[in-house]
């Protein structure tokens, strides 16, 4: 009986469908890798301040087409670097992609990629096709890797003059259906690389300056212009203000620049902000910016919760606008990019994350604190203001309003030794208690015929009588007032 042949590579077949389908959590990711990979070809370049990638989608044909404007590979370069898997030429703690798979990407959410490049205007356009469907047909055969990299990897020249000198494009073919909704989604590209991309910050962000300062003071930050199917540049989400709804909105107060020393004390391990605003809540999720976030190479490592382990009550988090660069080249992304791999060094850094966390919780908490005595503020004057309606509305004896007023007095002290000087917060109900003492203290009950025009004159100290108890029995002058009138209504 003849045995079976073993396979001679020790690299089992399987390993090419975790790097296809096993890796993302999200189709969009395979924008991030791409420009991810663009970003440091470009920075690589000449020309780094005038790096470009243009997104093109077609839905109805599925297919995403993505080019940067970096240097480009020459045949000889393509071949070795576009089919090889989990082998990279890059730098680790240099480059943002070292682990060879993220061109991949495109695999788990399609049946083809194909990788079109060159890197002057000499050379033919080398196209590498990876066939998707064969790859996973494949996986669970005899065949070694190489044998089934060989099967699905199709390399061929484009002649033609059409093409830009130097150039690297990525074609993303018969997009699956289940991942359709997002990769072809104009909208949701677009917000998912304002998120997450190299792009910069929009004008309209009161503190795009002082963020563009802060970020490349230690190390220039790699921005690119992202085009999506020829319409206005992509920026990032931060915008003029916080909406939280159609009559509830924020401002942004001040910026506050953070600076994480490096473990041996030279330079710095991670730079970042914070923009402080009032701190009226969660940030809704939909404005794409709450969150402290963590970048690397100015691309969003994890989503919006990556520091949710910081905060002892994780709802804080989302309260906040800011984001911490990692510039230490000891310091490198994990393989899915959610997170960092172990160190030392990342050790350091996260303590003192820590501390910049808890100075922000502080502040949230001092925030929630004061809105909640605002609250109670607004409700103890509207309290005494409608006690000084119901005192000079003529329902009450004359002793009965000014035993109302009196009380009403006797709160303001009270409030206003609550108000201290120092709580700059309550400042516009310290103006209205102002404004109602005084009118509280210049109160004088109506003279002659209570305002009783229904009630005949016998029976207006029955009713008086009353409606003191009315007064007294109710948990605000405003709803004895309301009780008094209907039964003025039905006299």
């Amino acid at each position: 009986m003849k045995k079976k042949t073993e396979p001679e590579s020790l690299v089992g077949a399987d390993i090419l469908n975790l790097v296809t389908t096993g890796m993302y959590h999200t189709p969009l990711a395979v924008y991030r890798e791409y420009i991810q990979n663009s970003a440091d070809a470009i920075e690589r370049s000449r020309w780094p301040d005038q790096g470009r990638v243009d997104i093109s989608i077609s839905s109805g044909k599925r297919i995403v087409k993505i080019r940067d404007n970096g240097p480009g590979l020459s045949p000889s370069l393509a071949k070795r670097n576009l089919i090889p898997i989990a082998r990279s030429s890059k730098k680790q703690g240099v480059d943002r992609g070292f682990r060879g798979i993220g061109r991949l990407s495109g695999l788990a959410f399609a049946d083809r990629i194909k990788f079109r490049t060159r890197s002057n205007k000499s050379q033919p356009v080398t196209e590498i096709s990876w066939d998707g469907k064969s790859l996973r047909a494949n996986t669970d055969s005899y065949m070694s890797p190489e044998q089934i990299i060989n099967n699905c990897v199709k390399i061929s020249k484009i002649e033609g003059c059409d093409w830009p000198d130097n150039f690297f494009e990525v074609i993303i073919e018969d997009v699956s259906r289940y991942a359709a909704d997002k990769i072809l989604n104009r909208e949701a590209v677009r917000r998912y690389i304002g998120e997450i991309g190299p792009v910069p910050m929009s004008e309209s962000y009161p503190f795009s300056k002082e963020v563009e300062a802060i970020v490349s003071n230690e190390k220039k930050m790699l921005t690119l212009e992202v085009i999506l199917d020829d319409e206005e540049p992509i920026r990032r989400m931060h915008e003029s203000e916080l909406i939280f709804s159609q009559h509830r909105k924020d401002t942004y107060k001040e910026i506050q620049q953070l600076k994480i020393p490096a473990i041996d004390g030279e330079n710095y391990a991670a730079v970042g902000w914070i923009a402080h605003t009032s701190y009226l809540g969660a940030v809704p999720k939909s404005l794409g910016v709450r969150g402290i976030r963590l970048r690397s190479g100015n691309i969003q490592i994890g989503d919006e919760d990556v520091l949710d382990p910081f905060f002892k009550e994780e709802r804080f988090n989302r309260w906040c606008v800011g984001e911490l660069h990692i510039i230490d080249e000891r310091i490198n992304p994990n393989g899915r990019r959610d997170y960092f791999d172990p160190s030392p060094h990342l050790r350091h850094i996260e303590n003192h994350i820590q501390s910049i966390i808890n100075g922000v919780v502080k502040r949230c908490r001092t925030a929630s604190s004061n809105r909640v005595q605002s609250r109670k503020v607004i409700t103890v004057l509207e309290h005494m203001d409608s006690a000084y309606s119901l005192a000079g509305s003529g329902y009450l004896k004359a002793v009965d309003s000014k035993a109302l007023i009196a009380e009403a007095l006797l709160r303001v002290k009270e409030l206003e030794h609550d108000l201290s000087e120092d709580n700059l917060n309550c400042h516009q109900e310290k103006t209205k208690l102002i404004e109602l003492k005084k009118k509280l203290n210049g109160f004088k009950p109506k003279r002659g015929r209570p305002h009783l025009e229904n009630i005949s004159s016998g029976e207006v100290a029955t009713y008086q009588r009353v409606f003191r108890a009315l007064t007294e029995l109710c948990n605000s002058p405003a709803m004895a007032k309301e009780m008094i009138e209907g039964v003025l209504k039905s006299a």
